[in-house]
């Protein structure tokens, strides 16, 4: 994959809503931009490319997907290809693969975390009181080596969990 990687002049993925998107750290660690839908996770993993802004879209009621704005994306492949003419993309890609060596749990904390957890516990009025959250008990039970009895606890139910 890196050699792939490394043909490429950039590394383009408008999704609609990427879960975590693997492939965007797996470009950028071989020192790819990459161009990515400003939304979801794909936004905080790009931090030297471009971000294209976005449109909702309804998936299902209650549920909003991002649709990349397509003259948007033209731009910054636009701007991709304007470094590469240049010769001036070698400083972009140095920098791209040292933010993603860069990302790692630590940094994840540190940046989107402890934000976000300090905002929820100041709108719930917990202003530096210490909390502790109770691990809830999930019941399961051991796989079994038989596919016969695969059934058997493996799922969690409404029951199983008291909703």
């Amino acid at each position: 994959m890196n050699h792939l990687y490394n043909a490429a002049d950039v590394f383009m993925l408008l999704s609609r809503g990427e879960g975590f998107g693997l492939p965007i750290v797996e470009a950028q660690s071989a020192g790819l931009p990459a161009i990515v839908t400003d939304f979801s996770a794909s936004a905080e993993l790009v931090e030297t490319g471009w971000k294209v802004p976005w449109v909702p879209y309804m998936f299902m009621s209650g549920t909003v997907q991002a649709i990349a704005i397509p003259p948007q994306a033209k731009l910054a492949l636009e701007a991709a290809y304007r470094l590469k003419q240049t010769g001036d993309d070698e400083e972009l890609r140095q920098a791209t693969r040292q933010w993603a060596l860069r990302y790692d749990a630590d940094l994840v904390m540190a940046t989107y975390w402890e934000p976000a957890l300090a905002r929820i516990n100041q709108e719930l009025g917990l202003n530096g009181a210490e909390t502790s959250i109770a691990e809830p008990e999930i019941p399961f039970s051991q796989p079994s080596s038989s596919l016969d009895e695969t059934e058997e606890g493996l799922l969690l139910t409404e029951a199983s969990y008291g909703q």
